[in-house]
């Protein structure tokens, strides 16, 4: 398996845990802010690794035309 589906897997492996964990949904204050960031953070390194691929998959096609 390549590095790329690794990483996309281990975001959505982490975004699940953050977002159905019990004990995590019961924290408040500065934990239950902590939280929140780092699922934010998570989106957000989601679209960026999405965007990155689509561009890496150009970059692949054009060389394997040859460059045109």
């Amino acid at each position: 398996m390549n590095g790329a589906k690794r990483l996309e897997q281990a975001f959505e492996k982490l975004e699940t845990f953050l977002e159905t964990n019990d004990e995590i949904s019961t924290l408040s204050g500065s934990d239950a802010e902590k939280i929140k960031n780092l699922i934010s953070e998570n989106k957000d390194l989601k679209a960026k690794q999405k965007e990155a691929k689509k561009r890496l998959d150009k970059i692949i096609t054009k060389i394997e035309k040859g460059g045109k």
